[in-house]
């Protein structure tokens, strides 16, 4: 099952952050700096939190240890490096790093929801037209033919479309119903997510899409842990969990498997097909040169640049596609039900 723990507000958490950041530089000891921010919190969520750290910090716990143990959940990578700067006794150098990786995430979110406002949008409106008249606007029309034109062979012949209608309605509302359906189950039964990622990266188009965002979120992470101290292999398998894909997530374990039991870093990427062939051409080329740390940092900027293009193309293919679409949906309409309509209409009068 999902993790039932409640997540937080990526605003909310930014400004914990930046906050947390600010006081301990000032000076101040974690304490301190929990128990201020708790003082000017004016959000439910944060205020919990800092309740809850203030009191356990009193107790003698660390804060990395109360983040695993409180009942908010907190990105992997981010409660990740709160345990490095605990180890190292110096939360004060992490926290920037957890800041500029928040921005990062929100940024790239932000893109895509704002991407896909538009097409949510006009599918639920499909969604409901349809419903409306599979409902309520077909049967009506029945009625209202059968009593005006009897059993004529034009009235069998729009009978014969209208059922055809119904036919690719509710076809059309089985297909959206079990897509939202999946959803909501991918988030609360792992072997259901597990099975629909794997499909998912299957599926041209949308496989580029989700590779290209877990792939910079993991490069991201790698480069992060390494660059404070965490051997690669243990960064690799640390940095998995900030994927979104389950697969992509299984793939990595393996790579750490194998990078663990001798096997070149190259080697260890280059056998799964789901690895970019740029991003294995680049871990080859710096685990040549001895140059794997900046590898994953200009594999880092790559995909983040990629992350870039590749939603501003969507912003551009999304409109016209919907509106192709949505032109061929009123225009199979008119052909198959307006226009038997009005000729029956014809017959009638």
């Amino acid at each position: 099952m999902a993790d039932t723990k409640k997540r937080i507000k990526t605003k909310e958490l930014l400004d914990f952050t930046s906050n947390l950041s600010l006081l301990l530089n000032s000076g101040l000891s974690v304490y301190n700096s929990i128990a201020m921010i708790n003082s000017f919190s004016t959000t439910k969520a944060i205020k919990q939190l800092t309740e809850y750290f203030e009191l356990g910090l009193k107790k003698g716990s660390s804060l990395s240890v109360l983040m695993d143990k409180c009942s908010y959940s907190f990105p992997p990578l981010y409660s990740g490096l709160i345990s490095i700067g605990d180890r190292i006794g110096s939360l004060s150098t992490i926290l920037p790093t957890l800041h500029t990786y928040l921005e990062r995430n929100k940024k790239v979110r932000d893109k895509f929801i704002n991407a896909s406002i538009y097409p949510a949008i006009v599918l639920t409106m499909l969604f409901f037209g349809v419903f409306f008249l599979i409902v309520a606007g077909i049967p009506k029309i029945e009625e209202l033919f059968a009593e005006l034109a009897g059993s004529s062979e034009q009235l069998e012949a729009f009978s014969s479309r209208i059922t055809s209608l119904k036919i690719s309605g509710i076809i059309i509302l089985l297909v959206i119903t079990v897509v939202v359906i999946t959803g909501i189950l991918r988030r609360r039964v792992q072997s259901i997510k597990l099975n629909t990622d794997i499909l998912l990266l299957k599926i041209p188009g949308i496989s580029g899409i989700i590779t290209t965002i877990d792939i910079f979120n993991f490069t991201f992470a790698v480069e992060t842990l390494t660059r404070h101290g965490i051997q690669l292999s243990s960064a690799i398998i640390e940095a998995k969990d900030v994927c979104g894909n389950e697969e992509l997530k299984r793939i990595f374990s393996i790579i750490h498997k194998d990078l663990v039991s001798g096997r070149s870093l190259y080697k260890a990427f280059s056998v799964h097909k789901c690895i970019p062939k740029r991003m294995i051409q680049w871990i080859g080329i710096g685990e040549n040169t001895g140059q794997t740390d900046r590898v994953f940092e200009q594999l880092r900027n790559y995909y983040e640049s990629e992350i870039d293009n590749m939603t501003t193309r969507l912003l551009g293919i999304i409109e016209p596609v919907l509106t192709i679409f949505v032109g061929a949906v009123i225009i199979y309409l008119i052909l198959n039900f307006i226009v038997p309509l009005f000729s029956l209409f014809g017959t009638i009068a």
